[in-house]
């Protein structure tokens, strides 16, 4: 997360092993990292519904409701759920993952967290002491909440009821669940604050830091007060394995939950698109972006075909996860219908894909000979991420490409970066990428493509352009002279028009073809108000991506 001084979170559910492989595997899967989107539910249960059209039934409280007084109470209301998962980093064999929830109506409405219950290929819920498990059907998911709503068959349910004060620090809470999967706890401790986030999970208005200990296990169960209220969604905590006094545990406030309750009910909920992820910053393997852990079936994500294991750095003409949050991607959902066919941007496996959802799928953006060598044994180790000086162009750059220029043109800010900048613009011969951002170009694309062109790089193919986020034309060339040279050069907008980039690669070696498809996917413009990153700070981005720890 990147909250400054505040540790990672995890979020807190719980894997449960079968063997002793399975449990060393598990050990370096668990937690945050490897959880899903909604998706199909096991055998002898309903299927989820996919189309969120359920949301309208059931949630009215009956006159069989029995009132919760205590914790001891509230025990009857909260639900263990186990799922099992496969595909994406959980591999083909099943793996088990385990959560809690709770009901909030007496007709079989029940509250987990998005990651618990979705994304997954079996679903049985137990409601507090029963050992038959009703069947199972999510009505709703707001991704950006990590927040489902579920419905399950039989009535006359004990549903908790929401603290509607404004929680206060020092209230006395305790946290609900199964943390082994298994065994029913309770933990005690205070809240400590409450505060608006946007981290690399969720954006929501207000998230609760709280002191009574979680586990694995332990997400979509409730933070209750002593009269078994519930002041919010347990969902993470920053490291299960430092001492108690050392560890910050995390829930979804009741005043966020209950809203994405009643929106579910009336079909009004923010889009989602179908995945569950998490936002990554760039590092040596990829861009920054939304992890996708896992895709719901038949949702807009599974249609425009993103997989388990994708980056999605742009939707919606809107690079996301640039500030290691799920901020701007929530924002993109917000405005946004999910039947809406909004451009996509994904990073496969070192391929730039775009498309867009509930329209056309996933296909290469580089169709040229470049894309075929974007797979190398000697790839670029580490790469940075540059700004120009006025902080509007963005992109990432093999790190050896240290020779750097920036500076302010006629025409609009210009970046230039390659291992020798003076080779690079002298000669054919060595690596090294130029942008500029322009709102006043003196001529058109078949100008400006014309203009930069070496005698001896016969033009392999000019085409249009477009990769989710910027579209024009471009042209590639290979066998410059008597090199093996490449090159790519684009003249591109993005949707509104609102100036031209253009781009100009040589590629002298395999690794620099690898290298055209990262830059192109870390390539965005900036014009939100946020300062400028100076040249002299440009940051080297980490080659190892930031590490969950795996749940006890």
């Amino acid at each position: 997360m990147i909250d400054t001084g505040r540790p990672e979170k995890t979020l807190s559910v719980s894997h449960t092993p079968s063997s002793s492989s399975r449990r060393r595997v598990l050990k370096q899967l668990a937690t945050g990292g490897v959880l899903g989107v909604a998706g199909r539910s096991g055998a002898g249960h309903d299927r989820p519904d996919t189309d969120r059209q359920h949301g309208e039934a059931r949630f009215e409280s009956g006159d069989e409701r029995r009132q919760v007084r205590s914790v001891d109470e509230a025990r009857d209301a909260v639900v263990r759920i186990s799922t099992e998962r496969t595909g994406g980093e959980y591999g083909d064999d099943p793996i088990p993952v385990d959560g809690s929830g709770f009901l909030i109506d007496a007709s079989g409405i029940v509250v987990t967290n998005g990651h618990v219950v979705t994304g997954v290929d079996s679903l049985e819920l137990f409601v507090g002491r029963a050992q038959a498990s009703p069947a199972a059907t999510v009505l709703g998911v707001s991704e950006c909440a990590d927040l489902a709503v579920l419905g399950i068959t039989g009535e006359g349910y004990t549903p908790l009821t929401w603290y509607t004060d404004e929680p206060e620090p020092e209230l006395d809470v305790w946290a609900l669940g199964f943390p082994d999967g298994e065994s029913y706890t309770t933990t005690d401790g205070s809240i400590s604050r409450t505060t608006e986030t946007a981290n690399r999970w969720i954006a929501v208005d207000s998230e609760i830091e709280h002191t009574a200990r979680l586990r694995g296990g332990h997400s979509g169960g409730p933070l209750v007060t002593v009269d078994g209220r519930t002041v919010g969604v347990n969902y993470a905590v920053s490291n299960p394995f430092t001492p108690v006094d050392e560890t910050e545990q995390f829930a979804i406030s009741a005043t966020v939950t209950s809203t994405v309750v009643e929106e579910i009910r009336a079909g009004t909920a923010t889009a989602s698109i179908g995945i569950h992820g998490t936002a990554v910053p760039a590092d040596d393997r990829s861009p920054a972006g939304v992890h996708v852990l896992a895709v719901e079936s038949n949702g807009p994500a599974s249609n425009a075909t993103i997989q388990p294991g994708d980056v999605l750095t742009a939707i919606g003409n809107t690079h996301v996860g640039t500030g290691g949050t799920v901020r701007e991607y929530c924002n993109v959902l917000d405005v946004h219908d999910s039947a809406d066919e909004l451009p996509i941007q994904v990073y496969r496996d070192g391929i730039l894909l775009t498309g867009t959802l509930d329209g056309r799928p996933l296909e290469p953006v580089l169709g040229h000979p470049a894309s075929a060598h974007a797979r190398t044994d000697d790839p670029y180790p580490e790469y940075t991420t540059l700004t120009d000086e006025t902080g509007t162009i963005w992109t990432d750059v093999p790190s050896e490409w240290a020779d750097r220029r920036y500076r302010r043109t006629g025409l609009g800010p210009c970046l230039i970066a390659a291992p020798d900048v003076e080779r690079f613009r002298k000669t054919i011969e060595a690596p090294g990428l130029l942008v500029l951002r322009s709102s006043d170009l003196e001529y058109g694309t078949d100008g400006v493509l014309g203009d930069r062109r070496y005698r001896d790089c016969p033009v392999t193919k000019l085409g249009p352009y477009d990769d989710g986020l910027y579209r024009g034309d471009s042209r590639s060339s290979t066998g410059c002279g008597d090199t093996r040279t490449a090159t790519f050069f684009t003249v591109a907008e993005p949707r509104d028009q609102s100036f031209a980039l253009v781009i100009y690669v040589q590629l002298a070696t395999e690794r620099d073809r690898a290298a055209l498809e990262r830059i192109l996917a870390g390539l965005h413009h900036r014009t939100d108000g946020q300062p400028p990153l100076l040249p002299a700070e440009a940051r080297v981005v980490s080659r190892v991506r930031d590490t969950q720890s795996p749940a006890p």
